[in-house]
């Protein structure tokens, strides 16, 4: 039993007692930087619980501006760069401008493809995942 226990131990000490370490990567956008920051899991699950549609789907296009919003720092600051007020102007965007390259970081960031929020869906109930 002691053995078992320091495998125990030691697999604790390598996941939860380790410091996290969230990564980043920055955005150029016009000439100034945008700081993408890594959320924790805690945070991904509150965006994709957030971008649910009222049939329990995932919005994807929704789930991606809200991890934009949740995600977008001035560089080297713990100041955000979005509000959550600013949803209608970012979504408002054309497509292949800062906001999707942005949004492909923050997928790369949170580890998050469309069908890996499709499948999160399912593992709640709900298969399908939908767009506005």
């Amino acid at each position: 039993m002691s053995e078992q226990q320091s495998q125990r131990d030691k697999i604790r000490a390598a996941t939860l007692g380790k410091s996290k370490s969230l990564g980043s990567e920055t955005v150029t956008v016009n000439g100034t930087q945008i700081e993408l920051r890594q959320p924790t899991v805690k945070v991904r699950n509150d965006l994709l619980q957030a971008a649910k549609t009222e049939d329990g789907d995932v919005d994807f296009n929704d789930f991606l501006l809200r991890g934009v919003i949740q995600c977008a720092y001035v560089p080297g600051t713990n100041e955000r760069v979005y509000e959550d007020a600013d949803y209608e102007t970012l979504a408002g965007q054309p497509t292949n401008s800062f906001v999707d390259e942005c949004s492909e970081a923050v997928m790369r960031l949170m580890n998050v493809t469309p069908g890996a929020a499709e499948k999160n869906s399912e593992k709640t109930g709900n298969a399908n995942s939908s767009s506005k």
